[in-house]
């Protein structure tokens, strides 16, 4: 980027960035020229100014240091479970239906029917070996199909 500067008649000049620092004269007045460095773009003035800064210490009062966590705030116990009801007199307490009988668990006809097949399919698969000694891979295909009827009739979709 070219300087650009003037004389003292009032007379502009433009000279190349080699230039800077060497005489030269005015040819309108003849009055001798210095051509001026050429002015520093912001971002050299800035890191000029950083350069010439004295290193100072940081003050550890002035950086925000991260919070330490609060403290855990205590759990409060849990409420008192509920209190037996006394039936009134001349009543008897009802037990609960649960109360007194195993937990039951019953599987849908899904799951069994896919328990009969992949039991049926691993029993095929075994006698196609010993047989022929080659494999049955429809008996495989049954097996297949019983773990999937197990794994819907679990999620509870029996009829898809």
């Amino acid at each position: 980027m070219p300087i650009a500067f003037e004389c003292g008649c009032g007379k502009s000049f433009r000279a190349a960035d080699g230039l800077a620092g060497k005489r030269t004269k005015c040819p309108a007045c003849g009055a001798a020229l210095t051509v001026p460095a050429p002015q520093a773009a912001e971002e050299d003035e800035a890191f000029r100014l950083l350069a010439e800064a004295p290193d100072v210490a940081p003050d550890p009062t002035r950086w925000n240091a991260p919070a330490a966590p609060p403290p855990p705030t205590p759990v409060p116990s849990p409420p008192p479970g509920p209190r037996p009801v006394r039936a009134p007199k001349g009543l008897k307490a009802v037990k609960s239906a649960r109360e007194g009988r195993p937990l039951r668990i019953t599987l849908s006809p899904a799951v069994w029917g896919g328990v009969f097949g992949v039991a049926g399919g691993g029993l095929w698969f075994a006698l196609s070996l010993g047989g022929a000694g080659v494999p049955d891979f429809r008996a495989a295909a049954a097996v297949v199909l019983g773990l999937i009827a197990i794994g819907k009739g679990f999620l509870g979709h029996p009829e898809d």
